[in-house]
């Protein structure tokens, strides 16, 4: 079944926004403070608000000395892997830096495992949808790709939280909270992120059929990143599962509203309720059959 993947590896990513993230025009006299604009990036990393660090990092790296700054091209490489659902691009220049920097003489060794742990991770992220040319598409070779960088890298949260998705993706729920659990808690620790793995943590939820709980888990991923769409949309996928019709869809155009409708027909395929899921279906095909051919995929899948 075709279905737009609502599930975040690392940062937040998704489908349905289209962001102009620009960096600043520093201009000839070159008056800005960029150690300044670095940390600012920094703590928007921090907060999870990925597209401002993107846009502060970018200026950074732009402007930057013959003597480059290493963490400032991490942390571009880091907001980069973390918009990543936005477009191709934002891997593309992802996967470029973290190659750079694990090939640069010299390079301190947590920069160089930080690095090697992003590369893993952009894998891992095209293997989810079935495109890695590194790893095949199978969960078992993403879960032992992801085990192998937790050896040397235990505390990065992302790589917990991609470990509870690979576990999701085979049903291993008990095994997909404990890793999402243990990044939530290094997330708090480090004074990272957190509305990325309270996502993936409703979306587990919801996968397994607790729906009133994956809507509290999607609440607070908006609550805690309110600027990325996709916490929204998959709060709202919560609420169609809850036959909560009119807030699900209140303020939507044609197109989301089918692709939530179609959303919802694949998570109630997966409970095994198939006259649920064709009333979802059919739903989302009656709404946009012109530009929505998802659905029908979807539900000629059914037969």
């Amino acid at each position: 079944m075709a279905i737009p993947v609502s599930i975040v590896v690392s940062g937040c990513t998704t489908n349905r926004s289209v962001v102009d993230v620009r960096p600043y025009n520093i201009g000839n006299n070159g008056n800005v403070d960029l150690g300044a604009v670095r940390d600012r990036a920094a703590l928007f990393y921090e907060r999870g608000t990925f597209i401002s660090a993107y846009t502060d990092y970018k200026t950074v790296v732009l402007q930057m000395p013959k003597d480059k700054d290493y963490p400032a091209l991490l942390g571009f490489a880091d907001a980069a892997l973390a918009l990543a659902g936005l477009g191709e691009q934002y891997a593309d220049e992802a996967r470029i830096v973290y190659e750079n920097l694990v090939a640069t003489d010299g390079l301190s060794n947590p920069l160089k495992i930080q690095a090697e742990t992003g590369l893993i991770l952009l894998d891992v992220m095209a293997a989810d949808r079935g495109e890695s040319p590194e790893i095949s598409a199978s969960e078992t070779s993403a879960e032992a790709l992801i085990m192998r960088a937790l050896d040397t890298n235990p505390q990065d949260p992302r790589l917990w939280n991609a470990l509870g998705r690979a576990y999701d993706r085979k049903q291993n729920w008990i095994s997909a909270l404990e890793s999402y659990v243990t990044a939530l808690r290094l997330s708090h620790d480090n004074t990272g992120a957190v509305a990325p793995v309270q996502n993936n943590m409703g979306m587990s939820l919801l996968l397994q059929g607790r729906t009133e709980e994956a809507l509290v888990k999607f609440r607070q991923a908006h609550m805690a990143n309110p600027e990325i769409q996709l916490y929204d949309n998959n709060t709202r996928l919560a609420l169609i599962l809850s036959d909560d019709f009119a807030t699900a869809l209140e303020g939507l155009d044609d197109i989301p509203m089918a692709q939530l409708y179609n959303d919802a027909g694949f998570i109630a395929a997966g409970h095994g309720d198939v006259a649920r899921a064709r009333g979802l279906y059919e739903k989302a095909i009656e709404i946009n059959p012109l530009y929505f051919e998802i659905a029908e995929q979807n539900l000629a899948a059914l037969d």
